[in-house]
């Protein structure tokens, strides 16, 4: 988990969470069939999940499910150079509008690092 603290001046810390705060509804968005090093949630992705299961109710976490986590105990692999598979800052937007509670990703982050941090931002603005 990230604290907003680590991004934004006066963001609150991890200490600063009440436990309950942090048990909600989740969904998966396996988008593992088609990842690649460099791939991107998209808002397509999240329409296609949501015309098969239905509409991402708020305060829910959406959790995505790249082809990263299968390389945890490796960690040249899963560190990658900082290459890896991230959520675009329209589907954080998308997402944030919607009223999801937490966007979680089996990466480093769900930012790359030269993308300017602009997912952490929007999400954290709201926090």
């Amino acid at each position: 988990m990230d604290a907003p603290s680590h991004c934004i001046h006066g963001g609150r810390f991890i200490h600063d969470f009440d436990v309950n705060d942090l048990i909600m509804p989740c969904v998966v968005i396996d988008v593992s069939c088609k990842c690649h090093e460099r791939y991107s949630l998209s808002v397509q992705d999240v329409e296609d999940f949501e015309s098969q299961f239905g509409p991402i109710a708020q305060g829910s976490s959406v959790m995505v499910k790249t082809v990263c986590s299968k390389f945890w105990h490796t960690p040249s692999k899963y560190h990658n150079n900082h290459v890896f598979q991230s959520v675009s800052s329209e589907v954080a937007e998308l997402l944030l509008e919607r009223g999801v509670s937490a966007i979680c990703i089996d990466t480093l982050s769900p930012d790359r690092p030269e993308d300017d941090f602009k997912v952490h931002n929007t999400l954290f603005r709201s926090w």
